[in-house]
């Protein structure tokens, strides 16, 4: 085979959905372009969940101009935050400059 990580259609997922309505991952997708408080607005939409994502993704298409930090950072330090408050769920954050089928295939990756 070409490619070891994708998986045969027909192979039933091992873990099913933990409620219905959910996604199976329990993923929420964060997009950030434009924004400029980039760690409240992940903190923000993390509390008006209406229930703890297991995966968080932070998608960022554009670099900030003259931005001393990269945005990689204020994810991170909301997502720790967002830990703490909810230890029983891991919490992954993704780089700004991922594309949704890489995204994909991380997400792909990250849970088996």
């Amino acid at each position: 085979m070409s490619c070891s990580r994708t998986s045969s259609p027909h192979t039933p997922p091992d873990d099913p959905p933990t409620s219905p309505g959910t996604t199976q991952f329990g993923t929420m997708v964060i997009n950030l372009n434009g924004r400029k408080t980039r760690q409240e607005e992940v903190a923000r939409a993390l509390l008006r969940a209406p229930r703890p994502p297991d995966f968080v993704i932070c998608i960022e298409t554009r670099t900030r101009k003259g931005a001393k930090t990269p945005p990689w950072d204020d994810y991170t330090v909301a997502a720790h935050n967002y830990q703490t408050r909810l230890p029983n769920r891991g919490i992954e954050v993704y780089k700004h400059n991922l594309t949704p089928c890489r995204v994909a295939v991380e997400l792909a990756s990250k849970t088996g």
